[in-house]
């Protein structure tokens, strides 16, 4: 199971106020007998901010693909694009993240009857279960969520803001002072600290 912090928001997907993204029925996909079904839809993700506090903004995201009918089974393929405005984990500045990735899902219908080799599929979440349309903006979400670094960076050299005065030290140094100290070995240099001061006061 992936891990990524994002993923959680799966779950709750729909609770998003988003624009309605293209349902695609079965059996119009069986009407095709084959010939795959062009898929061009604009998805407004604009809900994701109120529910992530790394996401600043989301521009439209693009998805342009096809779905077809294959034997059993009914496949979706193609290209999400996008752009998401992420706040750096360390100084806070918003930074642009370009999105671009292909999806490819495949599909069975609900109270099909015996599929060959169907339970080993599921198993291996390689296939997902479809009544009489297919919504794909679970699906499309999903794979956007878990593009998100779950510590997104501006830059891997961040250097983050000052503990102290919270000047962006990236731009300008402070003449604060702080030491990192594991905090495992915290104690005990409080404690050499003040063995340090009694031995001055003796």
């Amino acid at each position: 199971m992936l891990t990524n912090p994002y993923s959680k928001a799966i779950i709750t997907l729909v609770a998003f106020e988003v624009k309605p993204f293209m349902s695609i029925s079965l059996k119009t996909l069986k009407q095709q007998h084959g010939k795959a079904l062009v898929i061009e839809e604009e998805i407004d993700f604009s809900s994701l901010v109120k529910n992530h506090a790394d996401i600043a903004k989301v521009f439209p995201f693009h998805f342009r693909g096809e779905a077809y009918q294959l034997t059993d089974f009914y496949v979706v393929e193609g290209m999400i694009r996008g752009e998401i405005i992420l706040k750096c984990s360390r100084c806070l500045t918003e930074f642009s993240y370009p999105v671009q990735l292909p999806l490819k899902l495949t599909f069975f219908e609900k109270n099909q009857g015996a599929i060959e080799g169907l339970d080993e599929m599921k198993e291996a979440g390689d296939i997902h279960e479809a009544e009489d349309n297919i919504d794909l903006l679970p699906y499309v979400a999903e794979e956007v969520l878990l593009q998100i670094d779950p510590v997104p960076l501006c830059h891997k050299e961040c250097k983050g803001l000052c503990p102290r005065c919270g000047k962006d030290l990236n731009l300008e140094s402070c003449e604060c002072v702080t030491e990192n100290i594991d905090p495992r070995l915290a104690d005990l240099a409080k404690f050499f600290d003040d063995d340090h001061e009694g031995g001055q006061s003796r």
